[in-house]
């Protein structure tokens, strides 16, 4: 929710307010923090989850008597250690999926079974991108090759068939000029490790392998302009 809010909150701030970034993750689906009641009757329910499932979600989400808008939330976790947390996590996520599978009921299944990373990229392009200039927003694209049999699980998905059309979905949107995205294709493995090997406090241009002083000019060449014309707008008003 913070992420989110934060989203919501630099769509009014002086641009340029949106970055985004993708690489060969999908990222993380979160389990919804608040669930409206009718939403949650829908999930209990349903005939596509069992009841051990049921019980489980009833045991980790609490109605809050106290919210006007009839609300339940998903209660507190740090009590458990991450390894536990992640198979209940995940148990609670294929029931919810089960229950809202239908694409074209769009705000749902976005709800549901999209990652973290969509739902902050959708509040930012599509839902409050309408309100401001969108010349302001950027999309930086890497693909990592040649990595052959090396472990590369915290770079790239065994299953790429979400970031595919997260990506397509990307290259088309409307609220992203064709000028101000930018792929870099051929990122050899060999330079990650590279940079993988430079310390925060050792890092400074003259270190760095060459796609990242690359995407280090790339930025500070469109967000020097984007920046100053948001002061010249500005002076102007």
């Amino acid at each position: 929710n913070i992420c989110l809010n934060e989203i919501k909150r630099s769509s009014h701030e002086p641009r340029p307010n949106l970055l985004i970034l993708v690489g060969q993750r999908y990222g993380w689906i979160p389990l919804p923090y608040e669930i409206k009641k009718d939403e949650f009757k829908i999930i209990i329910n349903s005939n596509k989850i069992l009841d051990e499932d049921k019980n489980l979600i009833n045991c980790w989400y609490e109605e809050d008597e106290n919210s006007i808008e009839n609300i339940y939330y998903l209660k507190n976790k740090h009590h458990l250690t991450r390894e536990e947390w992640n198979e209940i996590e995940e148990q609670i996520r294929v029931s919810f999926q089960k229950v809202f599978d239908n694409p074209k009921d769009e705000d749902m299944y976005r709800k549901y079974n999209t990652s973290a990373t969509e739902q902050e990229m959708y509040l930012g392009l599509d839902k409050f991108q309408k309100e401001v200039d969108n010349s302001h927003t950027f999309a930086y694209f890497r693909k990592i090759i040649n990595y052959n049999n090396e472990d590369v699980t915290d770079y790239i998905d065994k299953d790429l068939t979400k970031l595919k059309k997260l990506w397509k979905k990307l290259r088309r949107n409307s609220n992203i000029p064709k000028e101000n995205q930018n792929i870099q294709k051929n990122v050899q493995w060999n330079e990650i490790k590279q940079s993988n090997s430079v310390s925060y406090n050792e890092l400074n241009l003259e270190k760095v392998p060459f796609y990242l002083k690359e995407f280090h000019d790339q930025i500070l060449e469109k967000f020097t302009i984007s920046i100053q014309k948001e002061i010249n707008n500005s002076q102007e008003q």
